[in-house]
C-alpha cells in the first residue's frame, strides 16, 4: 500500500481522477483558506498555482477547487488545527472495515 499525495490540480483532470478512484481511497484533507495561504507563502519548494492567473487569485483557485475535491472524495477530514497524529489517525479509523482487514492480512500491519 502506498500514500499518493498528487498535489492540488490533479482534481482538474477527469482522467486523472478516474484513475485515483478506480485504483485507491480518495482522501481529502479539508483545509480552511486561511491554512492553505499561509502553506502556499511559506512553501518555497511548491511549484506555482495552476489557475492562478486565470482565476485571479489563490482564494478563487481555492472555491473553483473545493467542489470537485469533495466530489471525489471517499473520505473528508477537516484538519483545522489537528497535528499529523491526529489527521493519521482520523484518515485510519475512517477506512472501510474491509481495507484495514486487506492491509492486516496482506502486510502483517495492525491497523486498530
Amino acid at each position: 500500500y502506498s500514500v499518493i499525495a498528487p498535489g492540488g490540480s490533479a482534481v482538474l483532470s477527469l482522467e486523472s481522477m478516474k484513475a485515483l478512484k478506480k485504483n485507491s481511497i480518495v482522501v481529502f484533507l479539508d483545509a480552511p483558506f486561511k491554512i492553505i495561504k499561509t502553506r502556499t507563502e511559506e512553501a518555497e519548494t511548491r511549484g506555482g498555482v495552476i489557475g492562478l492567473e486565470k482565476l485571479g487569485g489563490l482564494k478563487e483557485v481555492y472555491e473553483c477547487r473545493l467542489h470537485l475535491y469533495r466530489r471525489y472524495a471517499d473520505i473528508a477530514i477537516v484538519v483545522d488545527n489537528l497535528t499529523e497524529e491526529e489527521i493519521t489517525s482520523r484518515i485510519i479509523k475512517s477506512l472501510p472495515d474491509n481495507f484495514k482487514k486487506q492491509m492486516t492480512a496482506h502486510r502483517g500491519v495492525d491497523v486498530l
